[in-house]
C-alpha cells in the first residue's frame, strides 16, 4: 500500500513540476526541478517548525493547545521524510527534539549574526529564534542587502546564509562580507542538497535547536 502511495506522490509531482516551470525559456532538467520544488517544501516545513517550537517554548507544560503544536512539527517530519522518498538527494528533517527551554534558563548567547535568506518567512523565524537568546540580526534578502549591511556594521560575527539566492551563490556573499569582515564566521544553509564543499552547514529544515547549536559551534570555530 506505502508504494502504491509514493507512486501516486510521484507522478503528482511531475504534474506540479510541469506546470511550475511550464513556459521557461531556460530548459531545466527534470532532477534540477525537483531540487527547487524541494528547496521550497523544505522551507515551508521549516517556517512551520521553527514557529510551532517558537510558541512551545512560551507555552507552560499543561496549557491545553501544547498537544496540537506538538502533533503539527510530527507531521513536519513526515512531510519532511516523504520529500526525501519523492526527491533523491535531499535530507530529511530527522531532529525531533524537546521544546526550548523557557528564556530566563537558558543564558544569552550575544554577537552579531548576519542572516541572509530569501524567503521572509523563513528569515523572520530565524531572526526569532536568534534574537530571543541576545544574538543581534541583520537580515537580507540577498547578496545586495548583504554587502549594504558589510559596509555599514562595524562588526559581524557571522554569516548565516542560504546557498541559492536571487542574485548571487550563498559562497559568493560570504566571500564578499569576509573581505570586509575577516574574522566572520561562516554557516550555510539550504532545503536541497549538501553543498559538497561546505564544511559548516545547516539542512532546510532544521529545529531551534538545532539551529541554535550549529551557530554557536559555528562562533566557536576557527575563522
Amino acid at each position: 500500500m506505502r508504494g502504491r502511495h509514493l507512486t501516486d506522490a510521484r507522478a503528482r509531482l511531475a504534474d506540479l513540476l510541469k506546470l511550475r516551470f511550464a513556459g521557461s525559456m531556460d530548459p531545466v532538467s527534470p532532477r534540477e526541478a525537483a531540487r527547487s520544488v524541494a528547496h521550497d517544501f523544505n522551507n515551508a516545513i521549516a517556517i512551520v517548525v521553527l514557529n510551532a517550537q517558537l510558541v512551545l517554548d512560551q507555552m507552560l507544560p499543561d496549557h491545553p493547545h501544547r498537544v496540537e503544536l506538538v502533533e503539527l512539527c510530527a507531521a513536519a517530519e513526515r512531510a519532511s521524510l516523504l520529500a526525501r522518498e519523492l526527491v533523491p538527494g535531499t535530507a530529511p528533517f530527522t531532529a525531533t527534539l524537546p521544546p526550548l527551554p523557557s528564556p530566563p534558563t537558558v543564558p544569552a548567547q550575544g554577537g552579531t549574526v548576519l542572516v541572509i535568506e530569501d524567503d521572509e518567512s523563513v528569515r523572520a523565524a530565524i531572526q526569532s529564534v536568534l534574537s530571543r537568546r541576545g544574538f543581534r540580526v541583520l537580515d537580507a534578502a540577498d547578496g545586495a542587502e548583504a554587502e549594504a549591511h558589510a559596509r555599514d556594521e562595524p562588526i559581524i560575527d557571522l554569516v548565516l546564509t542560504d546557498f541559492n539566492l536571487p542574485d548571487t551563490t550563498g559562497a559568493e556573499i560570504a566571500r564578499r562580507v569576509c573581505e570586509r569582515h575577516a574574522e566572520a564566521r561562516i554557516l550555510f544553509m539550504s532545503g536541497s542538497a549538501r553543498p559538497a564543499y561546505a564544511d559548516r552547514f545547516l539542512q532546510k529544515p532544521f529545529t531551534p535547536q538545532v539551529l541554535l547549536r550549529k551557530v554557536r559551534l559555528a562562533l566557536e570555530a576557527a575563522p
